[in-house]
């Protein structure tokens, strides 16, 4: 009964710490979070100082923003990095270094915009047949007679193309393009002419079939330039 008496008195004594000590263990506890790239769980300690009825120096918000930039919560360390250069000024102890946090994170911030742009426009460049789980280049590039090909060109063109963070493009071949002339209504981008296909005759393997657009009619040729879509397995 006393030993457990004895605990209970610790514990309440414990409890019964001022905010100023409580103050300094934490900051103890944030040094080492720091030195051990605890960066989270240094948040948390934070959030325990924020709460204790003290006055929290003007650096402990630089270090917060730190904290935060290590936790790759980019927004929120570049506004409370902004919130510290514009509130203690150019007098505040690491206010040169705030200034290189923020020019890094305008960068980066900048850079994840225009590739969310990016993503996006690339996912309204395709077309993607459920049915046939094939995935069609359905973007500008895929109608304008400026980028119409000679059929050599073509298959080179598809093997070598990177839309949608794909690489595994190919020329479809006649009955593939067929099937999709069925339903060209649900794409976006139709040249005026023939597509390319890399089916080749077989009574003349020098000449490759055309499919002409919205049409089931095909012809077999090699000269001429005429417009390429490819086409990826999903």
């Amino acid at each position: 009964m006393l030993k457990l008496l004895l605990i209970l008195t610790i514990n309440i004594n414990l409890f019964a710490l001022s905010d100023e000590v409580k103050f300094d263990m934490l900051k103890i506890k944030l040094a080492k979070q720091f030195e051990n790239k605890e960066f989270k769980k240094s948040l948390n300690t934070m959030q325990a100082i924020k709460e204790l009825n003290i006055k929290i120096p003007d650096s402990f918000i630089f270090f917060e923003a730190k904290a935060l930039y290590n936790s790759n919560s980019e927004l929120n360390s570049y506004n409370k990095f902004k919130y510290y250069a514009e509130t203690y000024g150019r007098d505040s102890q690491y206010y040169t270094q705030t200034l290189n946090y923020l020019l890094i994170l305008e960068e980066k911030i900048q850079y994840n915009k225009l590739l969310k742009q990016k993503e996006k426009k690339e996912f309204n460049s395709v077309y993607r047949d459920k049915e046939t789980m094939l995935m069609w280049q359905d973007n500008p590039e895929s109608a304008n007679q400026k980028n119409d090909k000679y059929w050599k060109d073509a298959k080179k063109y598809c093997d070598k193309l990177i839309l949608h963070n794909y690489k595994d493009w190919y020329l479809p071949n006649r009955d593939q393009l067929v099937n999709l002339n069925k339903n060209y209504h649900n794409l976006k981008f139709n040249s005026k002419y023939s597509y390319w296909s890399s089916t080749l005759n077989k009574s003349d393997k020098t000449q490759a079939c055309l499919i002409r657009t919205h049409s089931l009619r095909y012809d077999y040729k090699i000269s001429n330039k005429y417009a390429v879509r490819c086409v990826r397995d999903m």
